[in-house]
């Protein structure tokens, strides 16, 4: 049962959806953070203007690394 449903949210990133799933404490909105489209979704449904910012979740750094920008060292 857990598996048909990770493959179908899988699915549903893939298709460029927004999905809705629970957290501790309140429901979480996620979706495919490359496709612009679902992002902006996101922001739309959330009534967040971009430049407050969203987290970002990902299973390891090597997934997010390119997005990051380098702190100078001082």
């Amino acid at each position: 049962m857990i598996t048909t449903s990770v493959t179908e949210a899988a699915e549903c990133l893939q298709q460029g959806q927004v999905l809705a799933y629970p957290t501790e404490a309140v429901w979480g909105l996620g979706c495919d953070p490359f496709n612009e489209q679902a992002f902006q979704k996101i922001l739309e449904l959330k009534q967040r203007p971009i430049e407050k910012g969203v987290i970002l979740l990902a299973g390891h750094i090597s997934q997010v690394e390119h997005l990051l920008t380098s702190l100078p060292q001082t």
